[in-house]
């Protein structure tokens, strides 16, 4: 039979068998331990030191352990529940070891939260934005941090897509959670593109094409004179003919059109989104909110013939019909 014993008990059971010996060693025998010595260590195992080394110190199990509850959290489906603890447990393992993979997945675990409370600040089919004052404030409570960690992941280990994709986001709610007309018209604007333009142009298929959905958002979304609806729809455009098995790219040349009037398109996109599923994880996080904007979009294009759906989206009061 086996007794395991802790590294500090062990140390201590050590230097007490020492001072014991030292008893009737002489003073220049190595044995020769003084209590004085004893109380140092003693000292020293109460450290803040030693207790960040007991830390580091803990069992690969251990950790491995901790990661793969992180990494069920993650996983479809999930919920905000879910990505939350997902966020504390890398939190805490943050306070034992710190290093660029941890931290990314740290700040992927709190924008997951991020994204399935707030909807991701997607674009909505009424013509409202996602930036209510509940939305904002946990924005600003949050995505700073996120996006503290991302700096340090970039700093230490350069970029990839996964990166380059969570930065533009955390970015977005750092910048949005002022009010997302104020961040468009702001110096904040020429970041964002700054932002979008790796995913396009190094990561082209990450997300399937999730890109071309910032920048189409971004433009759709934005005031006058940032406003550009003939650019909203090339990146939309652009992203369902690369991933059109994409509820996100489906749901969104839906949008453009019904805000432009193209009703038939409107419909047809709406439609095919319903019948599409999510493309990827982080697409689940909004998954349902998706569908809702598709059914809304479709009751707007029924509602007096789509003419008050395409002026609401627009944000602009129906004419009457002459009777």
């Amino acid at each position: 039979m086996t007794c395991k014993m802790s590294a500090p008990a062990l140390l201590m059971l050590a230097l007490l068998l020492a001072n014991l010996v030292s008893a009737n060693a002489d003073r220049n025998s190595p044995f020769a331990y003084s209590l004085q010595s004893l109380a140092e260590v003693k000292q020293w195992l109460a450290s803040d030191a030693y207790a960040a080394g007991t830390r580091s110190s803990e069992s690969g199990e251990q950790c491995s352990q901790r990661l793969k509850q992180v990494d069920d959290l993650m996983s479809p489906p999930r919920t905000e529940a879910s990505t939350w603890r997902a966020y504390t447990l890398c939190k805490e393992e943050l306070q034992r070891r710190s290093d660029a993979a941890l931290k990314l997945r740290t700040a992927e675990a709190l924008l997951a939260y991020i994204r399935g409370k707030t909807d991701g600040n997607a674009l909505r089919a009424d013509g409202k934005h996602s930036d209510s004052p509940e939305n904002r404030r946990l924005w600003r409570t949050h995505a700073p941090e996120a996006l503290s960690l991302l700096e340090e992941v970039k700093a230490e280990k350069g970029q990839e897509p996964l990166h380059a994709f969570l930065y533009a986001e955390a970015f977005m709610y750092c910048s949005c959670s002022t009010g997302v007309v104020k961040a468009a018209l702001k110096g904040d604007a020429f970041h964002f593109k700054s932002n979008a333009k790796p995913l396009l142009e190094q990561h082209p298929s990450f997300g399937n094409g999730v890109g071309h959905t910032f920048m189409g958002a971004f433009y759709l979304g934005a005031p006058w004179p940032v406003h550009s609806a003939s650019k909203a729809r090339q990146h939309f455009k652009a992203a369902q003919a690369a991933f059109p098995n994409c509820r996100r790219n489906q749901y969104y040349v839906g949008l453009e059109a019904l805000r432009a009037g193209r009703r038939d398109e409107a419909r047809a996109a709406f439609t095919t989104a319903l019948a599409t599923p999510v493309g990827s994880t982080e697409e689940g996080d909004i998954g349902d909110f998706l569908l809702s904007q598709c059914r809304l979009g479709l009751e707007q294009l029924d509602d007096d013939g789509g003419a008050k759906g395409a002026a609401r989206s627009k944000g602009v009061k129906p004419k009457p019909r002459v009777q």
